[in-house]
C-alpha cells in the first residue's frame, strides 16, 4: 500500500507509526516506510488469502478515528520527533527535501497531538491518495483486486493541486567540513520523463560525466536518482568538487547539469514505459510491491513549469549568493560565431571549429603543441556515424567533424547535434593522456620527415626567432619530440578558451547550423565566457635574421635540401606571395631557368610557409656540393631582379587565373566549401601594382635569409 501525504516528513512519520501499530495489532507483519512524500506499507503474502486480509485491515486502520487517549499517539509523536534527526535548516533545504522525497522534518511543522494525528489520518483517506499492489501469483492478484472493489468507502475525492515551487531557487549553504558539494533537484511535470532522464544520465562515463569533465577533474558525480510524486516527479543530482571554487564556476556548472537533465527528460521516447519499467526491473518482491503501489498514485502535473532547485555547500569560505545566482541565470551555452552554408541533399553534415590565432602562446619551448593536440583529440572515440579529423593549416587550426543521418527517423536537428557533440567532447571533455599524446606526436614527427632536419629547423628559427611554429604550425622534429602531455593539454585548453569560429555545411535545413552552435556551445561552456574575444590578440612578431647561416649535419640526418633562400612575407601580402610561388615553380619558369646549368645538377622549389602570425616564401635548393654556392647566387639574383620590377602584368594575370581554377577545384569538394565558409570572403586576387610593390619591399638582397648545409663526418 502507498499513501500520499501532503504535510511533509513529520506528518508522514506519524502516520507510518499509526498504521504500523494498528496493522500489527491486526496480525499483519508489516514493514512501514515514511518519506517526505508519503508512506509505503508492505507485508509478505504466503497465500492468496493474505491479499484480501491486508486490504481489509488497511481499510480499517485508515478509517478508525484517532481518540484523545489513543495509545498510538505517543508512539507517533516519538517517530515524528526522530524524523527531525535530519532537520531542514532553510528554504533551499525544504525545497530540496520536498522534491527529492527523503525523510526529513521541518522544525516549523506542528507537533504531533491526538487532534493533529487525526487530521493527518483523515487527509490520507481519499481514493486519489491511496494505491495498492500485489506481487505474486495470479490468484493473489485476482483476490486482492476483488477485495479492493468490494470496499468502496475510501473517503471523498480529494481536490488535490500540485505542491509546486513558485520559482527556481539557487542558494549558498553554510560551509561544510567535507568537499564542496552541489545538490540539484529538477522538478518535472511528467514523472516518467524524470525516471528516463535519471537512467540516461546515471553512467558516470556517459554524457553527464563528460560534461562534468569539462569543468575539470575536481568535480565528480556522487549520485543521481529520480523520485515520482503524486503529481509530477523530481530528478536529484549530487556532485562533489575537491577544493574551493568560484561562484561563477559553481553557478555555470549548476546550469549545465540542469540543462542536461532537461534535455534527457525531453528526449524520453516513452515516459509511461519508463515508469512501468522501473517497477518491473526490481528483483525484490517487497520493493516491487511498494513501487507498484506508488506507481498507481503517480500522475502528470499538467501546466506546471520545470523548476530547478540548487544548493551549494562550499568548503571553507561562505559563497556569495548574488554571484552564484547571477552565474546560474546565464545561458547554458557559449555563444560562438557560426557561419552556415546550406546544401540540401549532401550526404553528410560537416562542421569545423577552428581558430586563426591558436599559436599565439607557442614558443620554441612548446612549438607544435596545438598541432599534436589536434592530432590526439581527433583520435578520440566519436559517436556512431561521426568521423573526426585534425585541421592544421597556415590560416586555421581546429577540428573537423562530419556525420551522416543514422536512420530515416532521425531528424536533421538530431544529426547536427550528434556531430556537434562529437566536436565538443573531443575538444573539451577528454583530457590528454600519455598514449594519445605519444601517438599524435609520432604522427607529427613523421609528417616533418621522420628524423631531425637541422637545415629546415635553422630556416624556421631565422625566419621567426624563438617561435618556429609561427612559421610552420607543426614546429620542428626536435620541438615535437620534446613535447609532454602537459604541454599538449595546455594547448588544447588554450584553443577552447580563445578565439574560435564555427562553420557548418548543413545538408537539410539552415537551422542545423544553429543546432551545432548551441550544442557545441554547451560543451565549451566551462572553458569560455561571454567576454571571450572574437578577435585574435595582437602579436609582436620578431624580425627575421637576414643573412647567411651555415648548418653542420652528419650523414645520419640526410638533409632534404642542400640550401634554402627565403624571405619574410607580411601576412597581408599572401595573395602576392602565392602568385610569386606559382610563377617560380612553373616547369619552365623562373626557378627552372635560374638553375638550368647542367653541370650544377640542381633544382629548386618555392613554398609558402605560415603558421598565422608569420609568413615566408622559402626556396629549397638541391645541388651537387660544389655547385651549391653558384645556385644560391643565381636564386638570389633572380629575387633581386624581381624586386626591381621585372615581372609583367601578364605574369600576374596568368598566376591569378591558375589560382582561381585551383580554388574552384577545391570548392568542388565538401571540405573545400566548408573551409571557404569558415573563411568568409573569397581570397582577393593580386593586382599587378600590388605585386610590384610586394616584390620591391620583400625580395631585395637585404631581406634574404640563406641557410647552407655543410656535411660533417
Amino acid at each position: 500500500m502507498a499513501v500520499a501525504t501532503v504535510d511533509g516528513g513529520r506528518a508522514a512519520a506519524a502516520l507510518a507509526a499509526l498504521l504500523e501499530a494498528r496493522l500489527r495489532r491486526a496480525g499483519h507483519n508489516v514493514d512501514v516506510t515514511p518519506s517526505q512524500l508519503g508512506v509505503t506499507v508492505a507485508r509478505p503474502a504466503v497465500t492468496s488469502n493474505d491479499g484480501p486480509a491486508f486490504v481489509q485491515a488497511a481499510h480499517a486502520a485508515l478509517s478508525e478515528p484517532v481518540q484523545v487517549n489513543d495509545p498510538d499517539v505517543g508512539v507517533a509523536a516519538e517517530r515524528a520527533l526522530a524524523a527531525q534527526a535530519d532537520p531542514i535548516a532553510g528554504r533551499i533545504d525544504r525545497a530540496l527535501a520536498n522534491c527529492v522525497g527523503g525523510l526529513a522534518a521541518d522544525p516549523r511543522s506542528p507537533k504531533i497531538t491526538a487532534s493533529r494525528l487525526e487530521t493527518i489520518r483523515k487527509s490520507a483517506v481519499h481514493p486519489e491518495r491511496l494505491g495498492f499492489s500485489a506481487v505474486g501469483s495470479q490468484q493473489l492478484l485476482t483476490a486482492t483486486s476483488k477485495a479492493l472493489s468490494q470496499l468502496s468507502d475510501w473517503g471523498p475525492a480529494a481536490n488535490d493541486a500540485p505542491r509546486w515551487p513558485a520559482a527556481d531557487i539557487v542558494a549558498a549553504r553554510p560551509p561544510g567540513d567535507g568537499p564542496a558539494r552541489l545538490r540539484i533537484a529538477v522538478r518535472l511535470a511528467n514523472p516518467g520523463r524524470g525516471v528516463a532522464a535519471a537512467r540516461a544520465l546515471a553512467d558516470p562515463t556517459d554524457r553527464l560525466g563528460m560534461r562534468l569533465a569539462t569543468f575539470g577533474q575536481a568535480w565528480s558525480l556522487r549520485s543521481i536518482h529520480a523520485t515520482t510524486h503524486r503529481f509530477g516527479g523530481c530528478v536529484a543530482v549530487e556532485v562533489d568538487g575537491g577544493g574551493e571554487h568560484t561562484e561563477a564556476t559553481v553557478g555555470t556548472l549548476a546550469r549545465a547539469i540542469v540543462d542536461e537533465v532537461n534535455a534527457a527528460a525531453a528526449g524520453a521516447s516513452d515516459p509511461d514505459w519508463a515508469l512501468d519499467e522501473a517497477v518491473l526491473a526490481l528483483g525484490d518482491a517487497d520493493a516491487a510491491a511498494r513501487a507498484a503501489a506508488w506507481r498507481g498514485l503517480t500522475t502528470t502535473a499538467r501546466q506546471q513549469p520545470t523548476r530547478a532547485l540548487v544548493g551549494y555547500t562550499p568548503v571553507r569560505n561562505a559563497a556569495k549568493q548574488a554571484a552564484l545566482t547571477e552565474a546560474f541565470g546565464r545561458p547554458g551555452f557559449s555563444r560562438l560565431t557560426t557561419r552556415t552554408r546550406l546544401e540540401k541533399g549532401q550526404g553528410e553534415l560537416y562542421a569545423v571549429a577552428a581558430t586563426s590565432c591558436g599559436l599565439a602562446n607557442e614558443s620554441d619551448a612548446n612549438a607544435g603543441a596545438l598541432a599534436v593536440a589536434l592530432q590526439a583529440i581527433s583520435r578520440a572515440p566519436a559517436p556512431t556515424g561521426v568521423a573526426l579529423a585534425p585541421l592544421i593549416r597556415d590560416d586555421m587550426m581546429g577540428l573537423i567533424a562530419r556525420g551522416r543521418r543514422l536512420s530515416p527517423n532521425e531528424t536533421p536537428r538530431r544529426t547536427a547535434e550528434r556531430v556537434a557533440t562529437a566536436l565538443g567532447q573531443a575538444l573539451a571533455a577528454r583530457p590528454m593522456n600519455g598514449a594519445a599524446v605519444t601517438a599524435a606526436r609520432e604522427a607529427i614527427m613523421g609528417a616533418l620527415g621522420g628524423k631531425p632536419r637541422p637545415a629546415y629547423a635553422a630556416l624556421l628559427d631565422a625566419l621567426s626567432p624563438g617561435h618556429v611554429s609561427w612559421i610552420d604550425p607543426r614546429g620542428t622534429w626536435t620541438t615535437a619530440q620534446g613535447l609532454g602531455a602537459d604541454d599538449v593539454e595546455t594547448a588544447r585548453r588554450s584553443l577552447t578558451q580563445g578565439q574560435l569560429r564555427v562553420a557548418v555545411l548543413a545538408n537539410a535545413t539552415r537551422s542545423q547550423g544553429e543546432a551545432v552552435q548551441r550544442e557545441l556551445g554547451r560543451w565549451l561552456l566551462a572553458a569560455r565566457s561571454d567576454s571571450t574575444s572574437a578577435t585574435c590578440p595582437a602579436i609582436a612578431a620578431p624580425g627575421a635574421r637576414a643573412g647567411g647561416h651555415e648548418v653542420s649535419v652528419t650523414g645520419a640526418t640526410e638533409p632534404v635540401a642542400a640550401a634554402y633562400v627565403a624571405v619574410r612575407v607580411a601576412p597581408t601580402s599572401l595573395a602576392e606571395a602565392r602568385v610569386l610561388e606559382w610563377l617560380l615553380n612553373q616547369p619552365r619558369g623562373w626557378l627552372a631557368q635560374a638553375t638550368a646549368e647542367p653541370k650544377w645538377g640542381a633544382s629548386a622549389r618555392a613554398r609558402i610557409l605560415s603558421g598565422g602570425p608569420v609568413a615566408a616564401l622559402a626556396i629549397a635548393i638541391h645541388a651537387l656540393p660544389e655547385s651549391v654556392q653558384p645556385v644560391i647566387a643565381q636564386v638570389r639574383a633572380l629575387l633581386a631582379q624581381l624586386a626591381s620590377g621585372t615581372a609583367t602584368a601578364r605574369d600576374v594575370e596568368l598566376a591569378n587565373r591558375h589560382l582561381r581554377e585551383t580554388a574552384e577545384a577545391t570548392n568542388r569538394t565538401a571540405l573545400g566549401r566548408l573551409l571557404a565558409t569558415w573563411r568568409g570572403a573569397d581570397a582577393r586576387p593580386a593586382s599587378p601594382g600590388e605585386f610590384q610593390r610586394f616584390a620591391r619591399l620583400t625580395l631585395g638582397p637585404s631581406k634574404h635569409v640563406v641557410i647552407t648545409v655543410r656535411a660533417r663526418d
